[in-house]
């Protein structure tokens, strides 16, 4: 276990990389980690961080053995692979929370329910791609944008609530989701990119009017889907 002195505000990039602690406890007056502190520490199990923190910076746990951590209320940015190929079983996202960035929870495999509180306005792209145990997740009212390959290979996931502030889905945001039966377009949504739905197990779906196009391979491969209402807007299906 480390714990680090009291006087230290500011610990640099890559200080704890590759090393082989299980434990770290950071104080209260530490306000700034630099990016991949403790990424690639293959031992680390636990971490207690400071409250003082409001920025989780790009790949800080990346790569690393951590199972789980309690993230402080004063944190308002998850950075891009914060948390990429952990061993996150679980997660509770603080309430203040306003941006996961892209890549964020990118293959935790192991990842298995994850709650996004109301606050959170940006979900970045790849940001639980391949989160294969992950098997529900409710986007909050504020995010406009699900980004491309946001959902990418999450086999597991049974059941998604999207919000009606959500005007895109992008590129491969749902594809190869293999065990998503339904889900729900809001009446907000004006756009849905290609491949959005790809090998999904959606086995019928409601295209709403503010749709004016469904880009090509948006559905292809979904072998389960059988029933179809398409918008009356709709002035361009494409390609399959």
């Amino acid at each position: 276990m480390v714990e680090i002195p009291n006087l230290v505000k500011e610990i640099g990039e890559d200080a704890f990389s590759g090393s082989a602690i299980k434990e770290f406890v950071l104080p209260p007056n530490v306000r700034a980690l630099g990016w991949g502190v403790f990424s690639y520490c293959k031992e680390l199990k636990d971490v207690v961080i400071s409250e003082n923190l409001s920025v989780i910076p790009p790949f800080a746990f990346s790569n690393s053995g951590i199972e789980k951590i309690d993230i402080p209320n004063n944190i308002t940015v998850i950075g891009m692979n914060a948390f990429a190929n952990t061993l996150l079983k679980e997660i509770e996202l603080p309430p203040d929370l306003q941006t996961i960035k892209i890549n964020a929870f990118r293959d935790c495999s192991s990842l298995a329910n994850v709650v996004v509180p109301d606050s959170v306005t940006t979900i970045g792209s790849y940001a639980f791609q391949n989160c294969s145990n992950l098997t529900s997740i409710t986007i909050p009212n504020g995010v406009k944008t699900i980004g491309s390959y946001t959902f990418y290979g999450c086999t597991s996931l049974t059941k998604i609530t999207i919000p009606n502030s959500v005007t895109t889905i992008g590129s491969s945001a749902f594809y190869n989701c293999v065990n998503l039966k339904s889900i729900d377009l809001p009446n907000s949504l004006k756009s849905i990119d290609m491949y959005a739905f790809t090998k999904s197990a959606i086995e019928s779906i409601v295209i709403p009017d503010t749709i004016s196009e469904i880009p090509a391979y948006a559905f292809d491969g979904c072998t389960n889907l059988t029933s179809v209402k398409l918008s009356n807007t709709l002035i361009r299906i494409g390609t399959a």
